[in-house]
């Protein structure tokens, strides 16, 4: 199930009709189960995602989403800039 949450596909689903939350949700889920998600991950500190995220979202889904990154031991300077 991670793989295919982590596929092209799945993730450019995620990030073009999901909102903050969905984001902020799965990339959580997956940094609670340990399990990486680098396409994912790259995808959400987008600048473009961030932006979104920053407009539509609520700070807890920033602090979820940044969170997660973290705890995967991603970088994501976008997403740290924006915040």
């Amino acid at each position: 199930l991670a793989r295919a949450i982590d596929s092209e596909e799945v993730v450019m689903r995620i990030v073009r009709e999901g909102r903050p939350q969905h984001m902020a949700n799965t990339i959580w889920a997956m940094a609670t189960l340990g399990v990486r998600a680098p396409t994912l991950a790259r995808a959400i500190d987008s600048e473009e995602v961030v932006m979104r995220i920053v407009r539509e979202g609520r700070p807890q889904h920033m602090a979820n989403t940044i969170w997660a990154m973290a705890t995967l031991g991603v970088r994501a300077p976008t997403l740290a800039r924006a915040i």
